[in-house]
């Protein structure tokens, strides 16, 4: 719903950044019209019996309050599933897609509960760098055994590629073995190659992966931002 009224231009009401004008303004009967259209658009999208309790309310910011006051005690309850979730989930019989698509889905249903904070200064980069490790790890941990090559040429490259990185080297190794038929079993070329190009030194073959910049998530108690960068 937030994303809605942020594409219309309408989330200034509920946020207060557009507070109601006084009646003499030449701005309040357009400003009472948009709120009621907000209101109504809000009451539609909540069941019958949470709506009907909020029919008196005549702003659209006190009914967006009254509601993030109802549910916000349900946060933990679904941070705890999605990490339960998370943690729990395999690959199995699915394709390495359909896999990563699942497990991105709840990462990121995990940081809309869990809002990330970006910071100006970088001094928190430590701690979020062993957090995107702890996400690669995850995933390659739920992935079905017959990647255990590829996963085990992944956990050797230095530095460690993104979840993104490795599913693509999942996805190519993957394509790489069904045509590629070897009497070793689980023998891949792709796998080899990879870790050869990434241990490559200045003297030779220009690196292949590079470590990707990572936008600290934490507030930041040196600079003591807490806020998002535009």
């Amino acid at each position: 719903m937030q994303i809605t009224l942020n594409a219309r231009n309408k989330f200034v009401l509920v946020n207060g950044t557009y507070p109601k004008p006084a009646k003499s303004s030449p701005l309040f009967a357009q400003w009472e019209r948009v709120n009621d259209l907000v209101i109504t658009w809000i009451l539609n999208l909540v069941a019958d019996d949470i709506s009907d309790g909020l029919n008196y309310v005549i702003t659209a910011r006190k009914v967006w309050s009254e509601l993030r006051e109802r549910f916000s005690g349900l946060s933990g309850h679904s941070v705890f599933q999605v990490l339960k979730d998370i943690h729990s989930l395999e690959q199995g019989n699915r394709s390495v897609e359909v896999y990563f698509h699942k497990f991105k889905g709840l990462w990121d249903e995990y940081y809309v509960l869990e809002p990330k904070v970006d910071c100006v200064c970088g001094a928190h980069k430590v701690q979020i760098e062993p957090d995107q490790k702890r996400k690669l790890l995850q995933f390659l941990m739920g992935l079905h055994d017959s990647n255990s090559t590829i996963r085990g040429q992944i956990l050797m490259m230095t530095p460690m590629p993104t979840v993104s990185q490795a599913y693509a080297y999942v996805k190519q190794d993957e394509r790489t073995r069904q045509g590629f038929q070897s009497p070793v079993q689980n023998l891949s070329p792709f796998a080899n190659a990879l870790v050869a190009n990434s241990t490559a030194d200045a003297s030779g073959s220009s690196v292949v992966f590079k470590k990707t910049s990572i936008k600290p998530v934490l507030k930041c108690s040196h600079c003591n931002y807490n806020g998002h960068t535009k």
